[in-house]
């Protein structure tokens, strides 16, 4: 269902599964991580560092500062930013983190300060690898018309196009022959 950031600056999330839901194989990877019990506690599963976290209905619908709308985002979410916070003061994890992308650090501080790398997410639910910094050109434009390519983009302080936030996460959700569509996790 559609979603939208709540307060919580996680655009960087909330931009990537988005775009997963775009796609046929992101829909299935993203219910092959979320399941519900028969009284609706809802698992997560966050394959890349192997834990797996339950919310209950009532945490669910008690976390008004998170995503609105679809509450199986609503849940990977809370499993995201309890694992954040779990690691902020474990260098075993961290250290691990940091290895497997390439050297980037993800810490709980990072949920309101600033950029997390865009390939977190990936990295986080899925234990997958992602491809930084794509040329646009035909093929790439013809893959996102065919929605066959999820296609995150940041903006940082270098940008100065006045229709992108600076320090947030978009995804790009379609093309066609004139333009390319951006999804802003926000609004």
């Amino acid at each position: 269902e559609d979603f939208n950031q709540g307060k919580v600056g996680d655009c960087w999330l909330i931009a990537a599964l988005n775009s997963l839901r775009l796609t046929e194989t992101g829909n299935k990877m993203l219910n092959d991580i979320v399941s519900m019990d028969s009284v609706g506690n809802v698992r997560v599963i966050l394959k890349g560092v192997d834990k797996e976290y339950v919310m209950t209905p009532e945490e669910l619908a008690g976390a008004d500062e998170l995503v609105r709308g679809d509450l199986d985002v609503r849940a990977i979410e809370i499993a995201v930013i309890r694992f954040l916070h779990e690691i902020q003061d474990h260098q075993t994890h961290d250290k691990s983190i940091q290895n497997k992308m390439s050297g980037v650090k993800i810490k709980s501080a990072d949920i309101n300060d600033g950029m997390s790398p865009l390939s977190a997410p990936f990295y986080l639910l899925f234990d997958e690898e992602c491809i930084d910094n794509i040329a646009v050109d035909e093929d790439l434009i013809e893959k996102i018309k065919s929605r066959k390519y999820i296609v995150l983009v940041s903006s940082h302080n270098g940008y100065s196009l006045d229709s992108f936030s600076k320090h947030h996460a978009y995804s790009v959700v379609s093309a066609d022959d004139d333009f390319v569509y951006m999804y802003d996790p926000y609004d």
